[in-house]
This record gives C-alpha cells, structure tokens and sequence, in this order.
C-alpha cells in the first residue's frame, strides 16, 4: 500500500465520522422546522376554534373540521381575520 493509500485510509473513518454529525444537525434542524410549522398550524387552529366559540357560542362540527383540515399557514391567517370580522358563522364558512 502506498503512503496515500494509507493516509486515505486513516482519514476515512475521520470524515464518515464528521459527515454523520453533519447528517445528523441538518436532520434535527428540518425536524424542528417541520415541529415548528406544525405547532404553529395547530394552534392557529384552535385560535380560529376559539375566537368563533367565543363569539357566536359554538361551532357546527362541518366549520370545525374544515378548520381542522387547513394546513395552509397563510390560509389560516386570513381566517383569524375572517373570524374576527365576520357578522355570522355562515359569513365565516364563505372564507372558508
């Protein structure tokens, strides 16, 4: 074996090592930024659930569960608007 295969070698485990920690960071770091977006979904969820119940008593499971069902961020932020502003859960559901 020549000296450079030799040093390639040593050096292997070295990088694998480096690599798997890299691996590993950016792994933890989109597995956070996924935590956070779904965090922040969920409670833009109940935020919109909540505002609704306290303003017009309750909700009909049909508004909650196409609540429920959006994932949209962007989306979900308009309706915290909409529930804010609508006169009527029918005039929510059209936001919808």
């Amino acid at each position: 074996m020549t000296s450079k295969e030799e040093m390639v070698k040593a050096l292997a485990p070295e990088v694998l090592e480096k690599w798997q920690k890299e691996w590993k960071k950016e792994g933890e770091t989109r597995g956070e930024k996924r935590g956070e977006k779904r965090g922040a979904i969920k409670k833009a969820q109940e935020d919109i659930l909540r505002f609704l119940e306290a303003r017009f008593e309750s909700v009909s499971p049909k508004i909650e569960e196409k609540v429920r069902n959006t994932q949209d961020i962007k989306k979900l932020d308009e309706l915290v608007v909409a529930a804010a502003k609508c006169q009527s859960l029918e005039e929510f559901e059209t936001a919808l």
